[in-house]
């Protein structure tokens, strides 16, 4: 069946950017500057949580033009306490616009101007503040700002400069996330681990670092650190999804329907969790399982046609045929000419016995999705059961362009080729399959039933040897070795041969009879009456080929 073995990508943007954050600097308003009444009784009146009245009796000075420079830091710094950072904002501004070289004026600007949002005022007042006392601080906040305008190049060169003259974990992190937002995947990994190193704890640099596993399909680093992320938080979402998918990627299906399990618990609305775990429970032959889970899904988005053909899925393996085809019916509605419903409505009348319509579903799923695989195979198999040989030796051809290294394809093929009168594309076509599943039954009988039609005993023995070996061994393949081993008068090893015929069907009356004959030729008369007695018991109208 088709996308029961899909699973999805948790499609959410978990890189984290929240560790990045700058604050203001203190109004410095208890320092012996601060000696006019106005200012001093505002500052009693915040402090004993007076705020309103405070800045009643600052704005009262501000209008009398007195003592601004003292006025507009307490100002700001109440403001900006209050959350009410436009007001703080447009006190720092007149501070900086009345005294340009005070001391905080630009960098408490950019630090309200940042909380606003608005980082294009935030850099200018920065820049302003760069040469001041706090310039290493407003670099940093600088560079903060230059990131989440998206100038990635800018902020990295801030980040840098900053870090010259000694590591904290935000300019780290802001130069981590710089280098993964400008996909300098390997570096950003470098500075992550950096920072890591230093303050081993950051969750944040954990969850970008899963983010770019994720992305580059780097399953080990996901693991690590989900893994150690997931010692931090336990059943976060974020290690959980990791985990899951490191382990759907490696078709590791127990831990991942484990993970997967935790997940629903903690995301119980996450259409991914609940999508992926139907997969795995599939895979795992966890049918009533994977029902519920499909089920979820589809109640989660109930317009996701994928999601609907992974319910089908379930419910088909599960033996509910009606309601399989009611969920691809459903999924073909939403996307018409989904080739996956297509091919599973087709597996579905071919299991019912419906191979005219199974014909069309099969052409319909190719005509829609050219990239199927798995519909190019069932059309081939189709063909091969009404005897269409060349049209099916075009169907694998053209899946195992699709899907390389299909053995089952592979040996199709070479069927199609068999039977079409090419015997050498057959032989090639199996030593292909064989190459992908050396100790293959079906592949090693195929090889040795096509060695024999060519007279080519040595091989089959060979083949027989090997089938023989791995239990795999056909009667009738025996027996015919025996017959071909036969007619060269190699009776001991036709002999051999019979004995493994009979021993895989003890009701072979003609590889008894052929036995008899072998052992005859070879003087062991006893032994061949009795193998002939046996095959009389059998099958008495062998009476009339003796002789």
């Amino acid at each position: 069946m088709a996308d029961n073995d899909q699973w999805l990508w948790f499609d959410e943007d978990d890189t984290v950017e929240t560790p990045l954050a700058v604050e203001p600097a203190a109004s410095g308003a208890a320092s012996e500057a601060f000696d006019s009444q106005h200012v001093v009784s505002a500052i009693t009146l915040h402090v004993s949580g007076n705020s309103g009245q405070a800045l009643e009796l600052l704005k009262r000075g501000v209008e009398g033009g007195t003592l601004l420079e003292e006025i507009y830091p307490v100002m700001g710094q109440i403001c900006f306490e209050l959350k009410r950072y436009e007001e703080a904002a447009e006190a720092y501004g007149k501070l900086a616009t009345l005294e340009p070289r005070h001391k905080t004026a630009a960098y408490n600007l950019g630090v309200c101007r940042e909380k606003l949002g608005d980082y294009d005022g935030a850099v200018d007042a920065f820049q302003s503040a760069l040469e001041g006392p706090r310039g290493r601080e407003a670099r940093r906040a600088m560079a903060i700002c230059l990131l989440r305008r998206k100038e990635y190049d800018r902020a990295l060169d801030h980040f840098d400069r900053h870090l010259t003259a000694g590591e904290n974990e935000a300019a780290l992190f802001g130069k981590a996330l710089c280098l993964h937002r400008l996909d300098r995947s390997a570096e950003a990994i470098d500075a992550y681990r950096r920072l890591l190193a230093r303050y081993p704890e950051s969750s944040a640099a954990m969850t970008n670092l899963i983010a770019l596993g994720m992305a580059q399909q780097n399953w080990s680093l996901v693991r690590e650190f989900s893994e150690k992320l997931l010692k931090l938080n336990r059943g976060g979402r974020v290690p959980l999804q990791g985990l899951a998918s490191a382990a759907l990627a490696g078709a590791k299906w127990e831990l991942a329907a484990g993970y997967l399990n935790q997940l629903v618990k903690v995301a119980p609305d996450s259409f991914e969790a609940h999508y992926n775990l139907a997969v795995a429970c599939e895979k795992l032959g966890r049918r009533a399982e994977a029902v519920r889970a499909a089920g979820e899904a589809v109640r989660l988005n109930p317009n996701s046609a994928r999601a609907a053909v992974n319910l089908g899925v379930a419910l088909q393996e599960s033996g509910d045929h009606a309601g399989a085809a009611e969920a691809y019916e459903k999924a073909l509605r939403m996307a018409p000419g989904l080739p996956s419903a297509l091919y599973n409505l087709a597996l579905l009348a071919n299991q019912r016995g419906d191979r005219k319509e199974a014909a069309i579903l099969y052409q319909d799923a190719v005509s829609k999705g050219p990239d199927c695989a798995e519909a190019w195979f069932g059309l081939g198999y189709l063909q091969l059961l009404e005897g269409e040989d060349k049209a099916s030796i075009e169907s694998f051809r053209t899946c195992l362009k699709l899907r390389a290294g299909w053995s089952d394809a592979q040996l199709n093929l070479a069927i199609g080729h068999w039977r079409a009168g090419d015997p050498e594309a057959a032989r090639r076509a199996l030593e292909a399959a064989r190459t992908q599943q050396p100790d293959s039954p079906a592949v090693l009988r195929a090889l040795a039933a096509l060695a024999l039609e060519r007279d080519e005993l040595e091989p089959a023995q060979e083949y027989q040897r090997r089938l023989h070996e791995l239990g795999g061994g056909s009667a009738e393949l025996s027996y015919n070795l025996g017959c071909s081993l036969h007619q060269q008068n190699r009776h001991s090893d036709a002999a051999d041969a019979y004995r493994e015929a009979v021993a895989a069907n003890p009701g072979f009356a003609e590889a008894y009879l052929n036995l008899g004959h072998a052992l005859h030729a070879l003087g062991r008369e006893e032994e061949a009456q009795a193998n002939w007695d046996r095959a009389l018991d059998l099958k008495p109208e062998l009476a009339l080929t003796r002789g």
